[in-house]
């Protein structure tokens, strides 16, 4: 069921910059108190990390943030048969790490994998004015499929019945009583692309609370979707299904399983669903397109004919519109939805960006009121053009 909140204040809370049914005007919304703000990098739009370190003193991680998935791991410093990330855990210089002596591996449906050891020790988020806590992770000492990763790893945000029922950071931070609620927020911020940075004003995810006057558009617009819950058992994932998928107004999917990841660049499409959008409904706009590198391109001269993107449930939308769904260059546009092997849509950050985005666990919704800075119009403007389609692909481990 869908339902409109009128959402409150709680009492803690971290502040991190990463490097539609309307509610009355009276409404309380939140305006939160100033926290620590860390600087933390967006990568080509692609990658947003967070400052992490792990171990007593503490180890420094870059960590990509990542929604649709509930593990946190690293690689071992000793690792032969690892990627070689430019930053690893040597459990022998931390005077907390305790292994836990079980094994864990993990795989990502682009066949990426990693197997290591479950492990514990004090993690803290943001530096020494962050979140600091007692917590379990993986040390990884084998992966495939990583060669092109630019994180040290990954946080994982979401629920521990994807981690079997490993407790996940954010457990942890609220079993040591450093957050009363298990909430946080993401604003995340677009660049075009353009290379390393933090932008203006920089990407921010909020643990234990939110702060909509600062990063929605519309702060009175505020949608609450339930995450489904079958009698079969939660998969421990941001997902809202059955959800209706429309472009430019067309119905294409009309129960879809939609997941909302952090960590995934792009839109991710069922193969049936996408060469329905290719060839039947952009054909039918009247908007000539073709697969290219495993990407929809269509030719167009005026890029504002192209449609908007919905995922609707129980009538009320979010929308992706055209100005961010396709990035354009010199006489035509490619669309930022890719094809994968999947029965469900993975909604990432071409979404995500248009909305500030509150994940609460406690009460297994998510929520999205518009961001701000949403209005940018994703362009090519320089040689990443093909580079970019290849990290996305690679990005949306699932």
């Amino acid at each position: 069921m869908l339902f409109l909140i009128c959402l409150t204040l709680v009492s803690s809370q971290i502040s991190l910059p990463l490097r539609r049914k309307v509610l009355p005007q009276n409404s309380k919304i939140l305006s939160t108190s100033p926290s620590d703000s860390f600087e933390i990098i967006n990568s080509h739009d692609v990658q947003y990390t967070a400052d992490v370190y792990i171990g007593t003193p503490g180890q420094y991680f870059s960590l990509l943030l990542k929604t649709g998935s509930s593990y946190l791991w690293v690689e071992k410093s000793s690792c032969s048969k690892c990627a070689d990330f430019d930053n690893q855990f040597n459990s022998k210089d931390s005077k907390t790490y305790k292994s836990l002596s079980q094994l864990v591996s993990n795989g990502y449906w682009d066949g990426s994998y990693y197997l290591g050891v479950l492990s514990e020790d004090i993690v803290s988020i943001g530096g020494s004015k962050g979140l600091s806590t007692s917590a379990s992770f993986i040390l990884v000492d084998m992966d495939n499929g990583f060669k092109s990763f630019g994180a040290d790893g990954v946080l994982g945000l979401g629920f521990n019945q994807d981690s079997n029922n490993t407790l996940t950071f954010m457990d942890n931070l609220k079993k040591s009583g450093l957050i009363s609620h298990k909430v946080f927020a993401m604003y995340i911020n677009f660049r075009n692309f353009d290379g390393k940075g933090n932008g203006n004003p920089a990407s921010n995810l909020m643990i234990g609370s939110y702060n909509i006057s600062k990063y929605s558009s519309s702060p009175n617009v505020i949608i609450t979707y339930n995450l489904y819950n079958p009698t079969s058992g939660f998969s421990g994932l941001w997902i809202v299904n059955p959800m209706e998928v429309t472009l430019g107004g067309a119905l294409f999917n009309g129960s879809a399983s939609v997941i909302f990841d952090s960590g995934s660049p792009y839109i991710y499409t069922p193969e049936g669903d996408y060469y329905d959008i290719a060839i039947n409904i952009m054909a039918s706009m009247g908007v000539g397109c073709k697969i290219y590198n495993k990407i929809i391109r269509c030719t167009v001269k005026d890029r504002k004919i192209l449609p908007s993107l919905s995922f609707s449930y129980n009538k009320i939308s979010v929308n992706v519109d055209q100005n961010r769904l396709f990035r354009c260059g010199d006489g035509y546009c490619d669309l930022m939805v890719i094809e994968s092997d999947n029965n469900y849509w993975v909604v990432g950050d071409v979404l995500l960006r248009q909305y500030y985005t509150i994940y609460d666990m406690d009460n297994m919704t998510i929520s999205f009121t518009p961001a701000i800075n949403n209005d940018s119009y994703a362009t090519y403007e320089s040689s990443m053009a093909g580079v970019l389609i290849s990290i996305g692909a690679f990005l949306a481990l699932f």
